[in-house]
């Protein structure tokens, strides 16, 4: 798990914290559903969405701009790095997209009881 999060790079940690948030957001929903909180949650979502594009893309970018700099002994080589580089920079769109499943899943628990109170 800390080789995981370490290959994600610095861009993890705001991760971290975007998608903590959403979910700590969506289980306070979940346990007293009130729509008021649907806005803040849907914007946590975008943020820790972003938050993993972005780490993803400047991962790519330092991979790239690596494989750009090889010295020419191993200029052929470059498809292997990139490779490793993308697989690594990859991290920060599991985690997120883990942290959104996960916040939406609680989410819909809350929808749920929210409907069903209003049917009352």
């Amino acid at each position: 798990m800390i080789q995981f999060f370490m290959s994600g790079g610095f861009a993890m940690w705001f991760i971290l914290a975007f998608g903590l948030a959403a979910l700590i957001g969506a289980v306070l929903f979940a346990s007293r559903p009130d729509e008021l909180r649907l806005g803040s949650l849907r914007a946590m979502s975008w943020a820790t969405a972003f938050a993993s594009i972005a780490g993803f893309i400047a991962g790519v970018a330092v991979t790239f701009a690596a494989c750009a700099q090889l010295p020419p002994e191993h200029a052929n080589e470059w498809h292997l790095i990139a490779m490793m580089g993308i697989s690594e920079s990859s991290s920060n769109l599991i985690l997120g997209a883990s942290f959104l499943a996960l916040t939406w899943l609680v989410i819909a628990i809350g929808l749920r009881r929210l409907a069903a109170r209003e049917a009352r």
